[in-house]
């Protein structure tokens, strides 16, 4: 486990806590805006193209899908008129 430093522990080893003003906060706040920015645009931008390409597939499987049953019925319904056309005779 990491060892737990505390104030008096730092200026023992001649090393003062780092005390930010608000200016300073202030400050990073508005460098790094910018660059949140465009990192939070490039992840909606990548999501947005993410979806594009999860309903395209799944449009297709739903097509493909809706083919095999179409495709299924209609020889059911062949085998079923064949039946029927032999019980018949």
């Amino acid at each position: 486990m990491s060892e737990q430093r505390t104030e008096s522990q730092d200026r023992e080893r001649g090393q003062d806590p780092i005390v930010l003003s608000r200016e300073q906060i202030e400050l990073i706040g508005v460098i790094l805006e910018p660059r949140f920015e465009k990192v939070i645009a490039e992840m909606r931008l990548m999501t947005n193209e993410a979806v594009k390409e999860m309903r395209g597939a799944l449009d297709t499987a739903v097509k493909d899908l809706r083919t095999e049953i179409k495709d299924d019925m209609r020889r059911q319904s062949t085998l079923f008129c064949w039946f029927i056309g032999i019980l018949v005779t």
